[in-house]
């Protein structure tokens, strides 16, 4: 079998697929930046240069406070991206925000490899949170807009496989270096966070424009020179049509895409469905395991933690791999719904093992929950969110539901990321595994409302998801709805992304044929 006879290729041309992969690869670093700094702080030559000395024990240590300025000031800088990729992304378009988030990346490892002080690998930190920030505002909507609707699901799922392999990634970096008694222990993954934006950046000119974001914006000539180039060499491919369709559905929506809209009308339920959603992303307990796992495993002194986070990034892979073949078969609600009950019931056995008196057999179930719970979690609450984010929001306020997101994602992250050191901390509360409970607890809060209220929404386009939140369609309903309007202009658009299955087979048609068709050929 070839790579063209795989499920999803046969949707891609070759410029969908480059720009596919260059706006992906740039998610590596949030990984990067995630597990490379979880796992530095725990290293001794890092502790050494950074610390300060306990009293008591005599020994080098990062302070809880320091711990948590590291992990939740840069939440600050999160957020600052996310708003000005939301304000001037709105503005000036997707592919400045793009090329912007690649330079503010590289400036902030230059300052942290650099560090001769706390304060600076804080500083250098927080800028690549705050590319990180728009890099979430971007990737997921940026994915959605281009992608045709049969495979959106699989493409911006990958949103999340990327962030996981860069974790992975830099797992078996850190593994090798943490051997190291010297300060490149903890100074070459903060190098290696320079390999991907440089290369990004360097090959930024091959990344086009959005052309839903052109239409929005009046730019119809060029939203169709944009389609040409994404979609062209599909042979089944008709730009003029879609064009023609993408501004009569803007059309149909009475909203300007003013903040305000986001509570009106039909528009509140989605808001509501994207603010729910993504403070499930958080409060689930995310960070304590990505974060806080390095430094907790170590604590409980049964296996290297660094062994652990190669084998529960390694894992965590297989979630978002897995994702791939079974988003758009099974479902966003379904994967959500079970593999977030798994992910619950890892929290609580967490939390149970926590209770009794410690033994060896307890500390390693401990540890074997806190390795699978990344697995459940990024086919679920990781996984599902930024998908839902992307597709459920009204076309005239796409960039504002996405601050809103993102932001609550953020403001969940800092509260999680800043108390969780105080909760598991014998010096403070003490908790250790069993915030298991409390993770949990809101694990199974979000199921509920997932249950009721998380609609079905895969293998339609942005237009027809449009249609179905305008015309009230029920949560159950959302599966299986069909448009009663004959002349929907989003069942058109979604049967007109469908015609991409010819993507793949571009190579096996005559030259000649290999042209744009015309909306003046289409019957």
């Amino acid at each position: 079998m070839g790579l063209s006879d795989l499920p999803f290729t046969k949707h891609f041309t070759k410029n969908l697929a480059i720009c596919t992969f260059l706006i992906g690869i740039s998610v590596f670093n949030y990984g990067f930046d995630q597990t490379g700094f979880s796992t530095i702080q725990a290293m001794d030559p890092f502790i050494d240069r950074f610390g300060t000395r306990d009293p008591k024990t005599k020994k080098m240590e990062i302070t809880p406070t320091n711990l948590s300025l590291l992990n939740s000031l840069p939440r600050i800088t999160f957020g600052l991206g996310i708003l000005m990729g939301g304000v001037l992304g709105e503005r000036f378009g997707r592919r400045p925000i793009y090329v912007l988030m690649l330079v503010i990346c590289i400036m902030g490892t230059i300052i942290s490899y650099t560090a001769k002080t706390f304060t600076q690998v804080v500083v250098g930190r927080m800028l690549n949170q705050m590319y990180t920030g728009m890099e979430g505002w971007l990737v997921p909507m940026f994915q959605a807009e281009i992608i045709p609707a049969q495979i959106r699901g699989v493409v911006v799922v990958s949103y999340v496989f990327n962030h996981v392999f860069g974790s992975f990634v830099m797992a078996c970096v850190t593994y090798k270096t943490s051997q190291w008694m010297t300060d490149a222990s903890w100074q070459i993954p903060i190098a290696v966070m320079f390999i991907i934006p440089s290369f990004a950046l360097a090959l930024s000119f091959l990344i086009p424009e959005s052309p839903r974001w052109l239409v929005r914006k009046g730019k119809e000539e060029k939203a169709l020179t944009m389609m040409r180039y994404i979609y062209g060499s599909n042979p089944s491919y008709a730009p003029e049509r879609e064009l023609a369709l993408l501004k009569e559905s803007l059309e149909l929506e009475m909203e300007k895409g003013s903040w305000k809209d986001l509570v009106r009308g039909t528009n509140l339920r989605r808001t509501a469905i994207i603010f729910i959603i993504s403070c499930g992303n958080q409060l689930t307990g995310q960070a304590f395991s990505t974060q806080y796992g390095t430094v907790f495993v170590k604590s409980i002194g049964t296996l290297n933690p660094y062994t652990f986070t190669l084998v529960a990034n390694a894992l965590g892979c297989l979630g978002p791999f897995m994702s791939w073949f079974l988003i758009e078969p099974v479902g966003r609600r379904n994967m959500y719904l079970y593999a977030g009950g798994m992910s619950c019931a890892c929290l609580f056995v967490m939390g149970g093992l926590g209770v009794p008196v410690s033994t060896f057999g307890n500390k390693a179930g401990i540890i074997a929950m806190t390795i699978l719970y990344p697995l459940f979690y990024t086919m679920s609450f990781g996984g599902i969110t930024p998908v839902i984010v992307a597709e459920v929001p009204s076309l005239k306020l796409r960039d504002k539901s996405a601050v809103i997101g993102w932001s609550m994602q953020n403001v969940c992250a800092f509260l999680v990321t800043f108390t969780v050191p105080y909760l598991i901390n014998v010096k403070y509360a003490g908790l250790g595994s069993k915030v298991g409970f409390i993770y949990g607890s809101f694990a199974l809060l979000f199921l509920i409302w997932a249950w009721f209220y998380l609609p079905e929404v895969r293998r339609r386009s942005l237009e027809e998801i449009d249609e179905m939140f305008i015309e009230k369609v029920p949560t159950r309903k959302f599966k299986t709805w069909t448009s009663s309007n004959m002349n929907s202009a989003g069942a058109k658009i979604t049967d007109l992304e469908a015609h991409a299955a010819n993507a793949g087979k571009l190579s096996d048609l005559p030259e000649e044929k290999a042209e744009i068709v015309h909306e003046e050929n289409i019957q």
